[in-house]
């Protein structure tokens, strides 16, 4: 299972992360604040703030515990659906726990550290937080310091959850459906390839790749138009 605690740096993210240590000591923790504080203040880029995130998902895909605690900003739908995709490549559960404290708060909080966040990049990672899309959580947990333990019976619940379809060799029927898709796709692009170049066929497999990634058996319709966005 994996546990995410998500929202902007100095909301309090690493203060619950210290509480969770002592709960769960046999669990992994991943946190990722740390690496926002070597971007340069005067030089934000969309390269930053992508080679950060990319290091936090290598991170938590080679992670073997069976519970994982994260902290991240993830203030993007697609960041969270990677985190998504990731517990489905795992079999495991996830849970995100949103912290939402005001900004002024967060930047007052954040300036009394000793390697704070620039604060441009707080800013920032506070506005995008307010960006809707499919990021195709299910679990969601609105944390505040009065449900602490509300909290920790959802996470046993979850994991129970996770244990009881390993016990029935966790079949997942949208999984079994994505392994029929591929082998359904790969004989349609076979057949394809025979009648037409190789160039038409090579963008095609593009296509078909990115689309049996991203599908999760619902908005059939809208996943497809979205998959054949990215294709040039």
């Amino acid at each position: 299972m994996i546990v995410v605690l998500v929202g902007p740096p100095a909301c309090g993210k690493s203060t619950l992360m210290a509480k969770l240590k002592l709960e769960y000591a046999d669990a992994s923790f991943v946190q990722v604040d740390d690496l926002f504080s070597s971007v340069s203040e005067a030089n934000i880029s969309k390269y930053d703030f992508d080679s950060i995130q990319n290091q936090f998902f290598e991170q938590l895909s080679a992670n073997t515990s069976d519970l994982i605690f994260c902290e991240n900003n993830l203030p993007l739908p697609s960041s969270r659906r990677r985190i998504v995709q990731i517990c489905e490549q795992k079999n495991y559960n996830h849970l995100f726990v949103n912290l939402n404290i005001p900004l002024e708060e967060c930047v007052r909080r954040n300036s009394l550290r000793s390697n704070p966040v620039p604060e441009q990049v707080l800013v920032k990672l506070f506005e995008l937080q307010f960006l809707t899309g499919r990021s195709r959580v299910q679990n969601v947990f609105e944390y505040d310091a009065s449900n602490y333990n509300q909290l920790l019976s959802q996470i046993q619940t979850l994991r129970t959850q996770k244990q009881i379809r390993a016990q029935t060799n966790g079949f997942n029927p949208v999984s079994a459906f994505k392994d029929k898709l591929e082998a359904s796709s790969r004989k349609i692009l076979k057949q394809f390839v025979q009648t037409n170049s190789t160039q038409n066929a090579l963008k095609l497999n593009e296509f078909r790749k990115l689309f049996v990634k991203e599908f999760d058996g619902e908005n059939f319709e809208e996943e497809l138009v979205e998959a054949f966005s990215h294709i040039k």
